[in-house]
């Protein structure tokens, strides 16, 4: 290798053509001047520069400020108006939805009304029906009629001799013409008034009898009009007084199923959860009251005929048994003790979905009630 030539790095740039000579295009009759300085205003000038620039931004103030104003009174009138609207147009909506509640509102008062009224004819006369036989049933008969409402009743119709003609005959009971005639005897007399016994009229009771027609004052026709009043299709009745004149009814029922004398058995013999007793013949299945001391009370011990042998009785108790004795009386419930008695009676019905019933038919969360509050003690 000669050394004449300096040696150099190789670099791949080398291959790369050579750049072009830059050369400047010169521009044709183009004269580069200085800015030229602004204009010196003067001062009426720059007054009235200032004065227009101050009537702008008062524009732009008052423009902003008249905005402002205008959509605050604007918004403040479009809520009162908007709230006039609504509540005009909630209130029609209100009245349009309660009407049929205030028309059903109304109807109950109505009928609350009628019941009410009712209360005095209907109830009144079918409750002292019920008396009566509830009175009947505890003392065996009848019960018996002041005999000087009677006589006070003989003189009211004395009063009414001109609706009578002739030789009017007056009928009471046979029990009581003899105070009738001592009470009233000389009065009827000079009236030209007859006094009659009649057996077929009830004590307290009696009956006028003429050519133009009778008055009857007899218990009984007086019962009959205040049971009247208590019919069904009475013009007084509502369907809430027809079940309550039922449920009355079926109280009366019960009344004179009751029995006049009630038979006691004894407890003989307790053995495991059956206890035996002796003086009653009841049926399987029959219901029994067998009587528990609890201290200075006799409390009822519920429990039912499971089999008998001769003349004991074998019961199963439905209810807990602590503090019964030996020798404890033991009675039928809804019988005398000596016939048939229905089976026992257990609630149906949606009032009973998800509860537990015990061999008596109640509810066994009472008895369990009824065990911790003996634990309790």
């Amino acid at each position: 290798m000669s050394n004449e030539l300096p040696w150099q790095v190789w670099t791949p740039d080398d291959l790369a053509p050579p750049p072009e000579t830059f050369v400047p295009v010169e521009a044709d009759n183009v004269t580069l001047t200085e800015d030229a300085p602004e204009p010196e205003l003067t001062a009426e000038q720059q007054l009235e520069q200032e004065l227009a620039q101050l009537k702008i931004q008062a524009h732009e103030q008052g423009y902003n400020a008249g905005l402002a104003e205008g959509r605050q009174k604007g918004h403040a009138q479009g809520y009162q108006e908007g709230l006039a609207q609504g509540l005009e147009q909630g209130q029609a909506q209100a009245q349009t939805q309660q009407a049929p509640i205030h028309a059903r509102m109304q109807q109950l008062v109505s009928e609350f009304q009628n019941t009410l009224d009712a209360l005095d004819s209907v109830i009144a006369s079918r409750l002292m029906q019920m008396a009566l036989e509830a009175a009947r049933q505890v003392i065996g008969q009848t019960p018996a009629v002041d005999n000087s409402a009677l006589i006070k009743q003989i003189q009211q119709l004395l009063q009414q001799e001109p609706l009578f003609s002739g030789k009017p005959q007056l009928r009471v009971h046979p029990d009581d013409l003899q105070r009738v005639e001592e009470m009233l005897g000389a009065t009827l007399s000079l009236h030209g008034w007859r006094l009659r016994g009649d057996p077929t009229l009830h004590h307290g009771g009696c009956k006028v009898s003429a050519d133009e027609g009778d008055l009857d004052a007899s218990v009984a026709t007086r019962w009959q009009e205040l049971c009247r009043l208590a019919a069904p299709g009475s013009a007084l009745m509502t369907t809430r007084l027809t079940r309550w004149l039922t449920a009355l009814d079926n109280f009366e029922a019960k009344i004179a199923l009751l029995p006049a004398v009630r038979r006691y058995g004894r407890l003989t013999r307790a053995t495991g959860l059956v206890l035996e007793a002796t003086g009653l013949q009841l049926p399987l299945g029959a219901t029994c009251i067998i009587e528990r001391q609890d201290g200075p009370e006799t409390k009822e011990v519920e429990s039912e005929v499971v089999g008998f042998n001769g003349q004991r009785l074998f019961l199963m108790p439905l209810e807990e048994v602590e503090g019964i004795l030996p020798g404890a009386r033991v009675y039928a419930r809804n019988g005398h003790g000596d016939g048939l008695q229905s089976g026992k009676q257990l609630p149906l019905g949606p009032a009973l979905l998800g509860r537990v019933l015990d061999g008596g038919g109640k509810r066994w969360t009472d008895c369990l009630r009824r065990i911790r509050w003996r634990l309790a003690r």
